[in-house]
């Protein structure tokens, strides 16, 4: 038991990562530092990858992820989540394995996302590969009514295939990825005119929700935004 206070307890959010800290990130995702104004702790998962985590999603892999989420527990993070979408596929188990909050995924908001809106609209996903993001995915995530989603990806832009498919970070052009995303959210709504709000699973996309927003006039919902609301639920202030 910690000989802490309630009132000198920081909480901290844990965000298990991929084992290259080399992968994309832009200022302002989830996994870059400053984009939280609370202390977060990210431990990069040995053998986490696009491999291991998105195209084939590995058990061994889950396996050093409920090894390093207990250990972030013990340390006294109070709630956890990842760097990666796709994890969504480990959820359950996750959350088995430990005793604090554990939201692997933007997708776990759909259901809330749904029962917020009428039963003739549909949600909206922007993915990193649509290729990937499987029913398995959804139903992990607690995704009831799969006909009430449809599903875009990134990986077809020209910035993102010159970035993570050559795995070079560093050639992200920013501006063009950024008017890709827009210009797949705003077919997105062409193309489904019944759409109610969008959830973005890629974790790096929370950078151009306020462009996404600006662009369809639909809320939109992704990881920063829910580990802010998970923060805002556990974070103990005397003050208020």
């Amino acid at each position: 038991m910690s000989n802490q206070s309630p009132a000198s307890y920081i909480p901290v959010i844990g965000i298990l990562g991929w084992e290259d800290l080399n992968n994309v990130k832009i200022h302002g995702s989830l996994a870059t530092p400053g984009t939280f104004s609370f202390p977060v702790l990210f431990k990069p998962v040995t053998g986490a990858c696009f491999e291991t985590v998105i195209a084939h999603p590995d058990r061994h892999v889950l396996e050093n992820m409920i090894s390093t989420a207990r250990t972030m527990e013990k340390s006294g993070v109070k709630a956890i989540t990842t760097s990666c979408g796709f994890n969504a596929i480990f959820q359950s188990e996750l959350s088995e394995a430990v005793n604090i909050p554990v939201f692997a995924s933007a997708l776990i908001l759909i259901p809330l996302i749904a029962n917020m809106l009428n039963s003739l609209q549909k949600i909206g996903i922007i993915t990193a590969d649509k290729n990937h993001l499987t029913p398995e995915h959804l139903k992990k995530a607690g995704v009831p009514d799969q006909t009430s989603v449809c599903v875009y990806g990134i990986e077809e832009t020209a910035a993102y295939m010159n970035t993570c498919k050559s795995l070079k970070p560093e050639l992200l052009d920013v501006e063009r990825f950024r008017k890709d995303v827009i210009g797949i959210a705003e077919l997105m709504v062409a193309e489904n005119p019944d759409l109610g709000a969008i959830v973005l699973e890629c974790t790096i996309l929370h950078v151009y929700s306020k462009d996404i927003k600006t662009a369809t006039g639909l809320p939109v919902f992704d990881i920063v935004t829910l580990t802010n609301y998970i923060y805002s639920s556990i974070a103990f202030n005397p003050a208020s």
